[in-house]
């Protein structure tokens, strides 16, 4: 299974919960795209290293634009059966 199905699989089951998944000690661990999001702004909000940090984390490629509704993981350790294929071993 290829890092784009790992985390569509992860996504599904995250996106079917109301409001995003928070850890137990309160981080969040996902976050839904918003229309205007950006994967640079995105990352300045959770205080992710960059944008491509978490494209690659989410296994989008670099040129690939994030999409409304979208769900994106933010802090793998606090979803439960995210699975990270890192895209540049492809």
């Amino acid at each position: 299974m290829n890092a784009s199905m790992r985390c569509s699989l992860t996504r599904a089951s995250a996106s079917s919960r109301r409001g995003p998944i928070s850890s137990e000690d309160g981080r969040i661990a996902t976050h839904t795209v918003a229309p205007g999001d950006s994967p640079e702004a995105t990352g300045d909000r959770f205080s992710i290293g960059n944008g491509l940090s978490l494209t690659t984390l989410n296994g989008i490629p670099g040129s690939t634009a994030i999409q409304p509704g979208q769900v994106l993981v933010l802090d793998p350790a606090a979803v439960p059966g995210f699975v990270f294929d890192d895209p540049s071993d492809d």
